[in-house]
């Protein structure tokens, strides 16, 4: 469970800059990035114990999860929707 997960990484952990680099490690690094659409157009991210049962998550399923391990590790944290601009076509 995330709990667990949680407690494994922060042990050993030096500083609060080092924990959010071994939160992300863990997501980004550990948890296959995989979409299967099971609701609403794939817009509600599953909930963060079943991205760390499967170890399969979309983007939003994997910013739920670190979002969720980073506020339970006391680090104040946020899901940003950003959008970059279409690449300008070239003569």
């Amino acid at each position: 469970d995330v709990y667990k997960r949680q407690d494994q990484l922060r042990s050993g952990t030096g500083n609060q800059r080092e924990l959010v680099q071994k939160l992300y490690n863990n997501v980004v690094l550990e948890i296959p990035y995989q979409v299967i659409d099971f609701n609403y157009d794939g817009s509600i991210p599953q909930r963060p114990d079943d991205v760390l049962r499967n170890q399969w998550g979309d983007c939003k399923d994997k910013s739920h999860l670190l979002i969720k391990m980073l506020r339970e590790s006391g680090v104040p944290a946020w899901p940003v929707l950003a959008r970059a601009p279409a690449p300008a076509s070239t003569p």
